[in-house]
């Protein structure tokens, strides 16, 4: 299975949602005193047959947020 640069596209929709998970996370980041941020990521899963999901994570945070869920 070949990645193609149309595997990494966003939508509208979820750039806005990515753009504003982050702005939300980093906005409760400064309200609670913390350091500045050190990260945001971004990952894309695959799984044959099913698709891609893409979770972004603020600052190593373990829980992330489904910018596209697998399912």
């Amino acid at each position: 299975m070949a990645l193609q640069h149309s595997d990494f596209k966003l939508t509208d929709e979820q750039l806005l949602r990515l753009n504003q998970y982050i702005a939300d996370a980093a906005a409760r980041h400064a309200h609670a005193n913390e350091d500045a941020p050190s990260e945001v990521s971004v990952t894309f899963t695959w799984m044959p047959g099913l698709g891609r999901s893409i979770t972004a994570y603020f600052d190593g945070n373990v829980n992330g947020a489904e910018i596209e869920p697998l399912f």
